[in-house]
């Protein structure tokens, strides 16, 4: 089974959220803007801005975990780093080992 973390961005508060799913990414994006998700249902509607593919659940979840750990205004600057490669200010070098540039999927 394929697992996923992925990044969204609220457009009404442009706030972000991190989370991972055993579903496509597309699919959990419209289940967060039908309000189906608790903790987003007050947020929506929702854009993905990227996600990574892994192996295992328990592999999705550490890369969630410490994706979560940048400060929430590095947030975009880290979807920035996943989505387009670079930052320009050494932000790349921050990144979980997890995450290899080239595997980002636009959504």
């Amino acid at each position: 089974m394929k697992y996923f973390t992925y990044i969204l961005k609220s457009q009404k508060d442009s706030k972000h959220y991190i989370g991972h799913t055993g579903k496509d990414p597309h699919k959990r994006l419209a289940e967060h803007n039908q309000k189906s998700v608790f903790s987003t249902k007050g947020r929506t509607p929702f854009e993905l801005i990227g996600y990574r593919e892994f192996a295992s659940r328990e592999q999705a979840i550490q890369a969630e975990k410490k994706i979560k750990i940048f400060k929430t205004r590095e947030v975009a600057q880290l979807a920035s780093v996943l989505v387009w490669g670079t930052s320009g200010r050494g932000f790349e070098s921050r990144l979980p080992d997890l995450f290899s540039l080239t595997t980002i999927e636009m959504p």
